[in-house]
C-alpha cells in the first residue's frame, strides 16, 4: 500500500527500518487522527513478523517518529486490531504476541514512546470481528474458551460475553 501525495517520499513501504538492518517494513494500515497520521506495518525477523509504527505530520508530510516494539506476530493479516473511538484520547493497537502466548496493547502517541503492555492471561487466538470502532475483539484463552472483550479506555477492558467455547470466525456471532 502506498500513501499518495507529493509530501511523502519515499513511500512508507520503502522506508528503511534501520541503517544496520536493510529489510523494509510493509505498511498495511493507516490510522488518521486530527494531529497525526500513523502507519502500521510489519517486517519479518525470522519466522514471526515484527510490528513497525511511523507517525507523520498531516500538515508537512514529514515523519515525526519511527518505532519497532518487541513483538512476535505470527499472522499479520489477522493477529491484531486497532481501536479508534471518539471517546479514546488516542488509538490503541491490540495484538496476539504469538511467541509469548500473550495479548499486548500499545497506545499510539505522536512520539511513539509508549511501551506495550501485556493483558493478564495466556492466549492462543484473536478474532477481529470488525468492531474496532466500538473497541471490541474476541480473544481465545489457552484452554480454548473465548470471550468478547470491549476496550473501555487506556488500560481498561471488560468482558461483554464469555462464549465458553473457541470462536474462530464470525459465524458464532451471528
Amino acid at each position: 500500500m502506498e500513501v499518495a501525495g507529493p509530501a511523502v517520499r519515499p513511500p512508507f513501504s520503502q522506508i528503511p527500518i534501520t541503517e544496520m538492518n536493510r529489510s523494509t517494513a510493509r505498511f498495511s494500515k493507516i490510522v488518521l487522527t486530527p494531529d497525526v497520521v500513523y502507519a502500521v506495518g510489519f517486517a519479518r525477523k525470522g519466522s514471526p513478523f515484527r510490528f513497525h509504527f511511523a507517525s507523520v505530520s498531516p500538515e508537512t508530510g514529514k515523519m515525526i517518529e519511527w518505532f519497532q516494539p518487541d513483538s512476535d506476530i505470527l499472522n499479520p493479516n489477522k493477529d491484531f486490531v486497532i481501536f479508534q473511538r471518539p471517546d479514546l484520547s488516542r488509538p490503541v493497537v491490540l495484538w496476539l504476541d504469538g511467541g509469548a502466548l500473550a495479548v499486548r496493547y500499545l497506545t499510539l502517541t505522536p512520539n511513539l514512546r509508549e511501551q506495550s503492555v501485556k493483558l493478564d492471561g495466556i492466549y492462543s487466538g484473536l478474532v477481529d470481528i470488525g468492531q474496532g470502532n466500538l473497541g471490541q475483539v474476541v480473544l481465545t484463552r489457552k484452554d480454548g474458551s473465548s470471550y468478547l472483550l470491549r476496550w473501555q479506555s487506556e488500560g481498561a477492558a471488560e468482558t461483554l460475553h464469555d462464549f465458553g467455547v473457541r470462536v474462530s470466525s464470525l459465524s458464532i456471532l451471528s
